[in-house]
């Protein structure tokens, strides 16, 4: 079973100006995903992002995905990402190979009987 892993960024929190600079970002509010092809599941999360010493300042409108999540993927650092990816491939194989299961209650019958409502009497004729 091939699992593909992948982030997404959903939004960004900005504050409005700063410094005489428009849309700084301070946190990036993300899902990390998971798929097997037939099983699909995610785990959403926010990071509050710092500048990092000697990186370029990059303008809001020159952004990209990839670059928030390098940031991401930088703030949060490779266990903790690598724990995320552990965790999504344990949930698929929970779908695939279910531990936890909800069967239908015994005294309960596989098909309800059928009910036909009672003709309705016009009040007043």
């Amino acid at each position: 079973m091939t699992i593909t892993t992948k982030f997404n960024v959903l939004s960004l929190n900005c504050y409005s100006q700063q410094n005489g600079t428009e849309n700084i970002i301070f946190k990036a509010n993300w899902t990390f995903s998971a798929t097997d092809g037939t099983y699909h599941t995610s785990l959403p999360d926010s990071t509050e992002l710092v500048a990092f010493a000697g990186a370029p300042f990059i303008p809001f409108a020159d952004l990209t995905e990839d670059q928030v999540i390098a940031w991401i993927k930088t703030t949060l650092g490779e266990t903790i990402v690598a724990n995320y990816e552990a965790l999504l491939v344990k949930m698929i194989d929970e779908q695939v190979n279910p531990v936890i299961t909800t069967p239908v209650l015994p005294w309960i019958p596989l098909s309800l009987p059928s009910i036909q409502p009672e003709p309705i009497t016009p009040i007043g004729i």
